[in-house]
């Protein structure tokens, strides 16, 4: 593929992959529960209760308590929705983690992301394919497919406030877009690096976000037209170019949280300009596994490494080590939108 190109690509229906309770013997549970799963706090993390049952049948419990949970997303209209991306497919919820059901079941899958607008619509990137669902894993269809067999898809995000226009990264560094709710492509820009994520601003729809594997985050401020590394604002804090993750402070215009191998950055003014935020483990010598921070403060941040789950109420300047309730690593966290006391936890046994 060349920048600029577009491709169409036939929709290819598969057919239902995984709908009911039960139909995945492995994760049947007789007699007690695993400490994978989600776990969910009602009290910012001070306490935890494992929500991960799917159904019951005389003495056969049916669950997700022994997956390895990657990746937590809830719908912006309605919290109490939420898919989790595990070892063993996507499950989702519509009464905030109380009971699951099966969505997708074809392994772990790389990347999803959710229609803002309409319920039931999930974009999943599995290998070399992107695949949809308008019908909330009951059929689906395949959107995209990469020619390449050494090039896999790696992030896909649809737009806040156009939920037509769909964004794809690569492994090669392509960022590709679709206008057409996937129905054709065309590559944007090649990065030259691997793409770990994309963020499109939910306040400004035109502000665009890559981050790389090797060479840091790129900004475009008119919708992917042109690009503008960043890593020249960061240049002085050695490993910033090495991505971990980015996320949104939603209570300003323009504001990120950037964890990389360095470690905490923050920029309230798009990226141009970047400042540290010191956390409890030294420059450099951690892993981020998951980020999170509360919606309505700034000041209240959330981190996971390997072992530990942190959190901070001012902003950084002080920390507190929450105690796990789980064995395994954190590798999603998510705060609830319209009730920020609660926070849900994906835990996984970590192998890279």
């Amino acid at each position: 593929m060349t920048k600029n190109n577009l491709f169409k690509f036939g929709t290819l229906l598969i057919v239902p992959l995984l709908l009911g309770a039960g139909c995945s013997n492995n994760i049947s549970i007789t007699g007690g529960v695993g400490d994978g799963g989600v776990w969910y706090s009602t009290d910012k993390g001070e306490s935890w209760e494992q929500k991960s049952f799917i159904s019951s049948d005389n003495d056969k419990v049916v669950s997700i308590s022994k997956l390895n949970v990657t990746e937590l997303k809830s719908h912006r209209k309605d919290s109490k929705i939420i898919y989790a991306s595990t070892n063993q497919g996507i499950y989702f919820t519509e009464n905030a983690a109380d009971k699951w059901s099966g969505v997708f079941s074809t392994g772990q899958v790389t990347d999803f992301t959710l229609d803002p607008e309409v319920r039931g619509i999930l974009y999943v990137l599995f290998e070399r394919s992107m695949l949809k669902t308008t019908d909330n894993g009951r059929t689906w269809e395949q959107k995209y497919l990469e020619s390449r067999e050494d090039v896999l898809l790696s992030d896909v995000i649809v737009d806040p406030t156009d939920n037509g226009r769909i964004y794809v990264g690569n492994t090669s560094g392509d960022l590709i877009v679709s206008q057409d709710f996937g129905k054709s492509w065309r590559v944007m820009n090649n990065f030259s690096s691997p793409i770990r994520e994309i963020l499109v601003n939910p306040k400004d729809n035109t502000i665009l976000y890559v981050g790389t594997a090797r060479k840091g985050i790129f900004l475009s401020s008119d919708q992917g037209a042109t690009w503008q590394g960043l890593s020249e604002f960061y240049k002085d804090f050695k490993g910033a170019n090495e991505f971990h993750q980015l996320i949104f402070d939603l209570t300003g215009q323009s504001s990120l949280l950037y964890a990389s191998r360095f470690g905490l950055l923050k920029s309230d003014n798009g990226g141009t300009e970047w400042y540290e935020i010191p956390t409890i483990s030294p420059s450099g010598s951690i892993i981020y596994r998951a980020l999170a921070i509360n919606p309505a403060s700034s000041k209240e941040i959330y981190y996971a490494t390997n072992d530990a789950l942190v959190r901070s109420f001012d902003g950084g300047q002080s920390w507190i080590s929450l105690r796990l309730p789980t064995s395994r690593s954190v590798r999603a966290l998510l705060v609830d939108f319209f009730n920020t006391t609660k926070v849900y936890l994906g835990a996984a046994k970590i192998k890279n």
